[in-house]
């Protein structure tokens, strides 16, 4: 009787002990990063009454059940979205490394993680987050585990060492004659004739019978009908001026025939002038039908957007569509007239050009004082200092390189393709600097120049000046690739170097084909850019994100984004056998092993998930059919020992009676 006691006592105890556990899970169904546990029951060793024989099975009593284990179940949990960037969670095996006052190294799932005052990633008890720091956005090869910290100083400047420019500069941009050095000349009309270039711009708009002109700030009252119209390089004839801003131009006649192949978009001409006739863009009719223009490879070569369906015999008519034929543009004009021997020069920016001329050319010169015009020759290679002489020794000594003959051109998008960049000198300031490119006329070849611009943008500034290698040329293969970049010199590596005329340290910014490689010239509009600039500016500490491998990543006000340091996770081989240690944090011991630590995602252990915390695995509907089993348990063994109790007491009443 004395066994059913035992035994009975041993069933209360056991699911008393369940029932602790079922309860301590319950509790903690909303604690982050909770992992509950489970109660296993084992028996007691039986009783033997008769041991077993060839031909009988043992009779043994068992005494009762016992605690066999308690285990932490370490499945996942679900996960909870947050706003806190500190809060992290892990998918996958691993935990998270803290330590507290003495210096335990501890171990949680719980990444509800903060900041304190002195910028140390901390758990909601004040327990340091464990990892390495970076120095100077690297994580080294020989960091040791360590609390994290966070930025407290801001990060300082870095001075502009490269830069990358990408995008396209135009195929079929003004060609400008442009020396070495970058510096251009400009040769308008023809001899025999003084183009004026005239103010503001005009816009074409072919009606199918003339081309409709429409100016901003230009003066056409000026012109008069069988005036020629210089836009875009091609010639138009004035057939009437209504106002200002508006006229009518005849359409240009082409010359030449044509021929060409069926399923064939090129066409080849005899006595054609498609270079100074043709544009892209503008619509011919070739064989009945009306095709666009998309390049114009030569004086007797286009190509068409439609192939040809048929062949197109030698001899064809060349002519503009009867509907639109002329692109319509939008450019800066030239109007022509007649004095005899005489030819404009323009656009001439410096009096250090060495201008090559093939025998005489005459420059008419205006006297803004008396307004005389007088004819000046030149010949031979001269300079454009010895031109302003010649002008002087011609009696005019109040002239202006801003009138109808001569302007001073600015090297801006207008005649080429200009971009302006920031760079960063050693102590945080910017400085814009201005990079353009200038079609010469070599198929392929452009100058580029760099310049700092003053406060109007308009001259390079005298204060602030790059200091060598500022000009160069580009050259492009008949792919349109860039084919090479060099400076003056014949360099394809070199630096920019600018004195900021601070304390600052002296820039240099090295220039290379890697600058410039991603560039193109394709027919198409320019569009330069710049794609790469590694100066940054002084930077305060904003705030962190945490990639899935647990690099923290912080971000500063002067846009950049670093590596501050990374959270490593801890792995045991017998993770379930870890001590609890309160607080959501585990300790290692003989049973789990010791902690190896690696980054997330390697080794077998899992991601960490930014901006979210993992709840707590805590099944209820599990926990509470566990607690009404326990309950029923508790209930059987207890009833267990009451039946004893009743037997006994019958049996004690047997020797009463």
């Amino acid at each position: 009787m004395i066994g059913s006691f035992i035994s009975g006592l041993s069933g209360l105890r056991a699911n008393q002990t369940k029932l602790e556990v079922i309860g301590n899970n319950i509790a903690n169904a909303n604690t982050v990063g909770f992992k509950s546990s489970r109660v296993d029951f084992s028996d007691v060793l039986s009783r033997t009454l008769r041991g077993a024989t060839a031909s009988t099975a043992p009779l043994q009593v068992g005494r009762g059940a016992t605690v066999g284990a308690i285990s932490t179940q370490m499945t996942q949990g679900g996960f909870q979205d947050s706003s806190n960037a500190g809060d992290l969670a892990i998918q996958g095996s691993g935990f998270f490394t803290v330590t507290n006052e003495s210096g335990q190294q501890l171990y949680t799932r719980a990444g509800n993680f903060r900041t304190n005052t002195a910028g140390e990633l901390v758990t909601v008890e004040g327990f340091n987050v464990q990892g390495f720091n970076a120095t100077e956005g690297q994580v080294p090869v020989t960091a040791v585990l360590e609390s994290i910290q966070l930025p407290r100083e801001p990060i300082p400047p870095r001075a502009t060492s490269t830069l990358e420019f990408r995008g396209n500069l135009d195929a079929s941009s003004p060609v400008i004659a442009t020396d070495p050095s970058g510096r251009e000349l400009r040769v308008g009309g023809q001899d025999g004739i003084i183009g004026t270039l005239i103010d503001g711009s005009v816009t074409l708009v072919d009606n199918g019978a003339a081309v409709d002109v429409t100016g901003r700030s230009t003066t056409f009252t000026t012109l008069s009908a069988g005036d020629t119209l210089i836009v875009d390089g091609r010639a138009f004839t004035v057939a009437s001026v209504a106002d200002d801003l508006t006229m009518v131009l005849d359409r240009p006649v082409l010359t030449g025939t044509i021929e060409g192949l069926a399923d064939s978009s090129r066409i080849t001409g005899t006595d054609t002038a498609f270079t100074s006739e043709l544009r892209v863009g503008d619509t011919i009719e070739v064989d009945g039908a009306d095709v666009v223009v998309t390049a114009v490879t030569s004086d007797t070569e286009i190509s068409i957007a439609t192939p040809l369906a048929a062949d197109l015999a030698a001899g064809a008519a060349l002519a503009f569509s009867q509907t639109t034929g002329v692109v319509t543009t939008e450019s800066r004009a030239e109007s022509t007239v007649s004095p005899a021997g005489t030819t404009r020069l323009a656009d001439l920016p410096s009096s250090n050009l060495t201008v090559s001329l093939n025998g005489s050319t005459n420059i008419l010169v205006e006297d803004l004082v008396t307004g005389e015009q007088v004819v000046v020759t030149m010949g031979g290679t001269q300079t454009v200092n010895e031109m302003v002489e010649a002008i002087q020794n011609a009696g005019i000594a109040t002239y202006s390189l801003n009138d109808a003959n001569f302007q001073v051109s600015q090297l801006d998008d207008e005649n080429g393709s200009a971009t302006s960049f920031q760079f960063v000198d050693s102590q945080g300031a910017q400085h814009v600097g201005i990079m353009s490119f200038f079609r010469t006329e070599t198929p392929g070849t452009w100058v580029w120049n760099v310049d700092i611009p003053a406060a109007n943008a308009q001259v390079q500034d005298p204060g602030f000046q790059f200091t060598q290698n500022t000009r160069g040329t580009l050259l492009f293969n008949d792919g349109g690739a860039v084919d090479s970049f060099r400076n003056l010199a014949g360099a394809d590596v070199f630096n920019l170097t600018f004195d900021a005329s601070n304390s600052a340290r002296t820039i240099s910014v090295e220039m290379s084909a890697d600058t410039i490689g991603a560039m193109t010239q394709f027919n198409i509009a320019g569009d330069v850019v710049v794609a790469g600039n590694d100066g940054t500016l002084p930077g305060e500490f904003q705030g962190f994100t945490v990639d899935p491998n647990g690099m923290i990543l912080g971000q500063f006000s002067n846009g950049e984004t670093r590596v501050i340091a990374q959270v490593l996770l801890a792995d045991f081989a017998n993770a379930t056998g870890m001590d609890k240690a309160g607080s959501n944090l585990f300790s290692a011991n003989a049973s789990s092993g010791t902690a190896e630590f690696a980054t997330a995602g390697q080794g077998g252990l899992g991601r960490i998930i930014s901006g979210a915390t993992e709840l707590s695995n805590v099944d209820l509907a599990e926990q509470f059919t566990s607690l009404i089993m326990a309950q029923r348990g508790f209930q059987a063994s207890a009833n267990v020992i009451t039946t004893s109790d009743t037997i006994m007491n019958d049996v004690l009443s047997l020797k009463r009676g």
